[in-house]
């Protein structure tokens, strides 16, 4: 009986560190999808026949407590994905900081450029512009994983 009450009580107040989304979880995930095609290039080059998917290394910023995942897609020089869409996704300790931070973020700017930001659990994403396709917002919210 004790133990029931003491599981029902650990429920509440808040998400599990099972629940948060975990930065390496993800990269994995993006690195496994079909657009993939290696780690972020220092030079785009060419526009690829395809739409393509670079996503950098987890880096760890201690002072902020956070983790980062930088994307780039590209794309065809005739669909707007060849127009630079470089997504950071943050990754906080917990809900608290990330909601904290990213109404910061959010607090000044007018209803086009809040599209710029989201939020999920524990993470930020800054989308580089308020314009980025649903079909590539889809794949970064599609592997978000805990």
């Amino acid at each position: 009986m004790v133990s029931a009450l003491a599981v029902l009580l650990a429920g509440c107040g808040g998400r599990s560190a099972g629940d948060l989304y975990d930065a390496e979880a993800t990269r994995n995930c993006l690195q496994n999808r079909p657009e993939y095609v290696g780690p972020l290039p220092a030079d785009a080059g060419t526009a690829p026949t395809r739409t393509v998917l670079y996503v950098s290394a987890v880096r760890r910023d201690a002072a902020e407590g956070t983790e980062r995942v930088d994307l780039f897609f590209d794309g065809p020089a005739d669909e707007t994905v060849s127009q630079l869409q470089t997504p950071s996704l943050f990754f906080y300790p917990d809900v608290a900081t990330a909601r904290r931070r990213y109404r910061a973020q959010v607090a000044r700017l007018d209803d086009s450029l809040r599209k710029m930001f989201g939020i999920g659990r524990n993470v930020g994403i800054r989308w580089e512009r308020p314009d980025v396709p649903q079909q590539l917002r889809a794949i970064v919210r599609g592997c978000l994983r805990p």
